[in-house]
This record gives C-alpha cells, structure tokens and sequence, in this order.
C-alpha cells in the first residue's frame, strides 16, 4: 500500500466464515503483520480498519489511530478482541460466505512525505457467545 498524503486502502477478503445463524457474535479481532517504511519520515499517522459486506455495504469500522514508527522489523498489530463489537450490532449473515470483507486505510498526514505499509498474514477471528 503505497500512501502520498491522503489515504490508500487494502480490501482483505475470502475468510468464508459459516458462523450458524443463531449465534451471537460478542467480538471480531482482526490482526495482521504491518511493515511501516517512509521516505522521508515521519511514518504513516494512522491505520483504520473497517468491516465491510460487498452485499449489504459498510458494517463498522475502528479508527484505531494506530501507528507504526518507520523501521525494518515487522510490527504484529491487533485491532478489536474477543468481547469487541465494533459499536456495531454484527450478525453471522453479515460475515459468512465469500461476502465479508475486512479494509485497511492508512494515512500518512503530509502530501509531500511517500510511505508504504506493508500488511500481510491478515487473520479475522468471530468470536461468538
């Protein structure tokens, strides 16, 4: 994801969830490998993260304001959690099947700086109870 101020977006899909109907979901966390490099700094200002269905659209998102200082060395970041509903009411039809998308957005907050985030190995665990 190469940045030049404004936001660059990464749409991660295929999870293929089959979460049964009746289940409540109480947290989505989504975690991925993120590698942060700049020229020159600073490093991207924030990676949002949002939940999407190509069906039914936009589910929720987090504006997580997470950054990543620029270095060489992959940094594992997590965004919600076990007991994260994303302030969003998330129902098993909105995650299942091919549908489900998670995307990242990141900012870097200059038009004059060139960043890149590399995310990669990016896992979505439903958790349901």
């Amino acid at each position: 994801m190469r940045l030049r101020g404004l936001s660059q977006a990464l749409q991660c899909g295929g999870f293929n969830f089959n979460i049964p109907a009746n289940a409540g979901i109480s947290g989505v966390e989504v975690t991925a490998n993120i590698l942060n490099t700049m020229e020159p700094n600073p490093p991207f200002g924030y990676l949002y993260v949002e939940l999407w269905n190509s069906v039914t659209g936009y589910i929720s998102n987090q504006s997580f304001n997470k950054t990543a200082s620029e270095t060489s060395t992959v940094i594992p970041m997590t965004f919600g959690g076990p007991q994260d509903r994303w302030d969003a009411n998330i129902t098993p039809s909105q995650v299942n099947g091919s549908d489900f998308y998670v995307l990242f957005l990141a900012y870097c907050g200059n038009y004059n700086n060139h960043g890149q985030a590399e995310i990669n190995d990016v896992v979505v665990t439903i958790y349901t109870g």
